[in-house]
């Protein structure tokens, strides 16, 4: 998995009237999605998870799920909300598709560069880190 964190007042700090959990994160992954397929990539549309929202993506025999969300509100001292994507590399629940799809490590870094892309070109998104494991393990990247 892939992790990037970073922090923006772009997204709205209001949960959908049916989130999960009052979760936030449904137009950062809207976002993400009309990116990405401006970019060309065949990928699903939005849903809700209890964590957040997220999409299934495809790309040549890998599949993808893009997940994102709050990941801390704004605070006194930090008036910014920090967000989360994530990408895992899943071929889904399907024990065949399992047996005979192998994740691409090629695909992800393709895919988390364009998402990087995306984020780096959008002035109000500030202060973007990917992790390699899960957000505050290891050493953060400013790029993927």
């Amino acid at each position: 998995m892939k992790i990037v964190t970073f922090y923006t007042d772009r997204f709205t700090l209001t949960p959908l009237p049916d989130a999960i959990n009052d979760v936030l994160g449904h137009d950062l992954a809207a976002w993400l999605l009309a990116g990405l397929r401006a970019r060309g990539y065949d990928a699903d549309d939005v849903i809700g998870e209890d964590y957040g929202y997220g999409f299934w993506l495809r790309l040549d025999a890998s599949q993808f799920w893009i997940h994102a969300g709050q990941y801390a509100p704004p605070e006194e001292d930090e008036p910014l909300s920090q967000w989360i994507v994530g990408i895992t590399d899943d071929p889904g629940c399907l024990w065949m598709r399992r047996a005979r799809t192998r994740p691409s490590p090629e695909r992800q870094a393709q895919l988390a560069r364009d998402i990087h892309a995306l984020l780096h070109g959008d002035s109000a998104i500030t202060r973007i880190e990917w992790w390699a494991r899960d957000v505050g393990v290891g050493e953060a990247r400013g790029e993927p």
